[in-house]
C-alpha cells in the first residue's frame, strides 16, 4: 500500500530540514576553518611586518652612518640592495593582502558575520607609500 501524500510530503520536508541543517553546519565549519587560515595568514603578515620594521631600523642605522661618513662603499651597496628588497617586499605584501581580501569577499562565506573575516575584507590599514607602482 502506498503512503498517503501528506506522509510522503512530511517525510520529504523532514529530510530536507535535516539536510539544510547539515549544510549550514558544514558551511559554518568551513567559515571557521577559513577564518583560522586567514588568522594564520595575518600572523604571518604581522611577522613579515616586523621583519620590514627591523629592516627599516637597519636602514636608518646605515643612513645615519652614511651621513656621519662612517659608511664604506661595501656597506653603501648593501644598503641600496636592502632598500630594493624592502620595496619589493612591500609591493608583494600589498598584493597578498589585497588578494586575501578579494578571496574572502568572493568566496561565498558570510564574512560579514565573522569579525576577523570582516576586518580582513574591510581592512583600511594605512599603507606606507614608497613611490612603488603596484601592478596586478
Amino acid at each position: 500500500m502506498q503512503a498517503p501524500p501528506l506522509s510522503s510530503r512530511d517525510a520529504s520536508a523532514a529530510a530536507m530540514a535535516r539536510q539544510t541543517a547539515s549544510l549550514r553546519d558544514v558551511l559554518n565549519a568551513l567559515a571557521e576553518v577559513e577564518g583560522q587560515a586567514l588568522r594564520a595568514s595575518r600572523a604571518n603578515a604581522a611577522q613579515a611586518g616586523e621583519v620590514l620594521r627591523l629592516a627599516a631600523e637597519r636602514h636608518q642605522d646605515l643612513a645615519a652612518a652614511a651621513a656621519s661618513g662612517d659608511l664604506d662603499a661595501g656597506l653603501a651597496g648593501e644598503m641600496a640592495a636592502l632598500e630594493a628588497q624592502v620595496r619589493a617586499s612591500r609591493r608583494k605584501w600589498r598584493v597578498v593582502k589585497r588578494a586575501a581580501s578579494a578571496i574572502v569577499a568572493g568566496s561565498g562565506v558570510d564574512w560579514a558575520r565573522d569579525a576577523e573575516l570582516r576586518e580582513i575584507v574591510l581592512d583600511e590599514a594605512e599603507e606606507e607609500s614608497d613611490g612603488d607602482v603596484l601592478v596586478a
